[in-house]
């Protein structure tokens, strides 16, 4: 198991989410048993009491800078893995830190230079794997780092005209006190309020407001992740801000009004928007009666509370060594593309022997790089690159219909320039190893055109059985498949 260091600041000025999206990744660490350790900065008004509450936290002086925080945490403990969640980190420096330890970016802001990271997590709707063209990536919702409360939908009941304000964690815009005021004004309707920490004049107006109507206004003074998993399951709507809070409602089921409060948001709100809604700014605020009375559940996008699992093994991935294989990113689409349509490859494939647009492989590769159950690798050695390989990850057997036991299917393609020297069979032997060690999959199989006997010998001689044969593509095909060993 790994050693995973997590480096990240939180305050009533920055806000509680990089603590809280370490806290629910280093949840899902400790589940899978990997050891942690949280680092941050001392800071006025900090977040990490609660948000890493029960999880092993040092933190450093508050005057030292975002990557001084770094190096000291990585003195302090000895890690395989720095996962870092910090705005403060400039490009020039996440490329330094990355060359002296591996190290991972939590990110929301897709506006940084993050070459040498080895992943970059951004769970945001919106972003796409061309925001991170150097990084292997786990983007978009599939990879949304919830806490372990949100992984199941509490079983309690909705309840009628109980609305849900939380717009963020620590409310630093202060907005909170005027929205009750104003919703107050709906006598059948009670208010449910989360917030750990107001600014100092907006937390005596609150107060004051709650004691005036201590029977309609629930005023919670922390942000306990059970708790507000409780409250979406029982909110009929909620006022929420476009962040994480967002996702965590998205997965509750809530239907939600978005305030869009900070710049880092831009992309989530505006895919948001798209899925039909409400999202406001602070300063649009006045009637949120009316907004509440069009809250949404957003459509088509979809937030299962698993992304912090997956988020763990995809970064285990990241550690296992592999001196032929690297993760393909978006920069390498170009070369993909060259491949993809050299006529040999294609002759010796199940494709069309339609050249593919450039517009369609890009399309392809937006869906494939983070497709949690896809790895795409180039393999490539002191003398260039060798070619790519793909693992495909079935839920369900296509023979059989039923649960694929941990199977994926293989792809590979030599590069032109590699054929005939015994590129395919260290690229095989490669991937399978990759594989034992990182547990994607235990059985590996790939389907072989019976008129391939190149390749045909080729998987043979990497250990691979056939088992049987069926068209794919309406071409006669060999399967073969590989038990891997653990």
């Amino acid at each position: 198991m790994a050693r995973l260091l997590f480096v990240a600041d939180g305050s009533q000025e920055i806000g509680a989410g990089h603590h809280i999206r370490c806290a629910a990744l280093a949840a899902a660490a400790l589940a899978q048993r990997h050891d942690v350790r949280m680092t941050c900065r001392d800071l006025p008004d900090s977040t990490h009491g609660w948000a890493w509450n029960h999880l092993p936290v040092a933190t450093v002086a508050a005057d030292v800078g975002p990557a001084a925080l770094l190096r000291s945490a990585r003195e302090r403990w000895s890690a395989d893995l720095t996962i870092v969640d910090h705005h403060g980190i400039a490009s020039a420096d996440l490329a330094t830190l990355s060359a002296e330890a591996p190290l991972a970016l939590i990110d929301d802001l897709a506006d940084r230079d993050c070459t040498g990271a080895r992943l970059v997590i951004n769970h945001a709707a919106g972003i796409v794997p061309a925001d991170y063209p150097r990084n292997p990536v786990a983007v978009g919702l599939a990879w949304a780092l919830l806490r372990p409360a949100f992984w199941q939908r509490p079983a309690v009941a909705r309840e009628h005209d109980l609305a849900l304000l939380l717009v963020g964690a620590t409310d630093h815009l202060g907005l909170l006190p005027a929205l009750v005021q104003r919703l107050l004004s709906d006598p059948a309707r009670r208010l449910l309020v989360i917030s750990s920490r107001q600014p100092g004049s907006e937390a005596h107006r609150l107060s004051a407001l709650v004691a005036a109507h201590p029977e309609r206004i629930d005023w919670r003074r922390g942000a306990d992740a059970a708790g507000v998993a409780d409250a979406m399951a029982r909110a009929s709507h909620g006022i929420v801000a476009a962040s994480t809070v967002a996702l965590e409602a998205m997965a509750m089921g809530l239907p939600i009004v978005a305030v869009h409060t900070v710049a880092n948001q831009d992309r989530f709100a505006a895919a948001l928007a798209v899925a039909g809604v409400t999202v406001v700014r602070p300063d649009r605020l006045d009637d949120p009666a009316a907004l509440l009375a069009n809250a949404q559940v957003p459509a088509g996008l979809h937030v299962d509370g698993r992304g912090a699992e997956r988020a763990v093994a995809r970064l285990a991935d990241c550690l296992v060594p592999s001196p032929l294989l690297r993760q393909a990113v978006w920069s390498d689409a170009d070369l993909l593309l060259d491949w993809l349509n050299d006529p040999a490859t294609r002759q010796a494939g199940f494709l069309s022997a339609q050249v593919v647009a450039r517009a369609d492989h890009l399309a392809w590769l937006t869906r494939r790089l983070p497709d949690p159950d896809c790895r795409l690798f180039i393999a490539a050695d002191s003398d260039g690159p060798l070619g790519t390989m793909r693992l495909d990850r079935l839920a369900t057997d296509p023979l059989t219909g039923v649960a694929a036991d941990h199977l994926a299917v293989v792809s590979i393609t030599v590069a032109p320039a590699r054929r005939g020297q015994g590129a395919g069979g260290r690229m095989l032997a490669a991937l399978a190893t990759w594989t034992r060690a990182s547990g994607f999959a235990r059985r590996l199989r790939a389907w072989v055109r019976a008129d391939n006997p190149a390749s045909l010998r080729l998987f043979a001689s990497a250990g691979y059985c056939e088992v049987g044969a069926e068209p794919v593509h309406g071409q006669a095909a060999r399967r073969c498949e590989l038990e891997l060993a653990p």
